[in-house]
């Protein structure tokens, strides 16, 4: 006589089974891969980011500073802006102010005079002078040397005068220099100034001003 087979499951028994295999686990278990590779992605950005730092301040300190540019030399700067000259002629009693005809001494206002022949005696201030203007604003320090060169009608060697600045002089709306052929030098109103050349030369070595005539630029 044969044995019996052993009685089959239920199927209502057998679904709880199919459906967990198949069910929340299965799913959760098809993500778990690409879990693991997002956090390895982030890991590996946060790596890299902080590696990038370090060697970018690394190599910061270690660049060294640009150089400052090189300052330029005080000689390049011109001494002094000369604005114009005016050659003319002045009598004694053009330099003569109020001032003066109460008692007190030659008054020149903002303007500075040096003459070949030192004031004294009105006969003195007589003479051809060069009025000489400056930018304003101008500062010519005290040693400041004029030298003007002139050559007069009648002679054919330029002659040569050197007026030097006593005291700081700056340049403001009124303020001029004159520089003036005074005594021995030019006694005669009617003699013709051919041509001339002014040099302003400042004591600290800066490039001196220059302006001349139109006929001594010729020569």
């Amino acid at each position: 006589m044969k044995p019996l087979p052993p009685p089959k499951k239920p199927r209502s028994e057998a679904l709880p089974a199919r459906s967990t295999a198949t069910g929340g686990g299965a799913h959760a278990a098809r993500f778990r891969p690409l879990r693991r590779a997002a956090k390895s992605a982030f890991a590996a950005f946060v790596f890299a980011a902080l590696a990038g730092g370090c060697a970018s301040s690394g190599n910061s300190a270690k660049t060294p500073p640009a150089p400052a540019p090189a300052a330029k030399p005080a000689s390049a700067a011109s001494a002094a802006k000369i604005a114009y000259v005016r050659a003319e002629w002045k009598r004694a009693e053009d330099f003569k102010r109020i001032s003066e005809y109460l008692g007190g001494d030659e008054n020149s206002g903002g303007d500075v005079v040096l003459r070949t022949v030192p004031s004294g005696a009105d006969g003195a201030r007589g003479g051809f002078y060069f009025t000489t203007g400056f930018a304003h604003g101008t500062r010519l320090p005290a040693g400041t040397v004029f030298t003007l060169e002139y050559l007069a009608g009648g002679e054919r060697v330029p002659q040569t005068r050197r007026f030097t600045l006593p005291a700081e002089f700056r340049a403001g709306p009124f303020g001029e220099v004159l520089l003036g052929l005074t005594g021995g030098d030019w006694t005669d109103r009617r003699r013709k100034m051919v041509a001339w050349r002014l040099t302003v030369s400042t004591p600290d070595g800066r490039a001196p001003a220059v302006q001349k005539s139109f006929l001594w630029s010729l020569d």
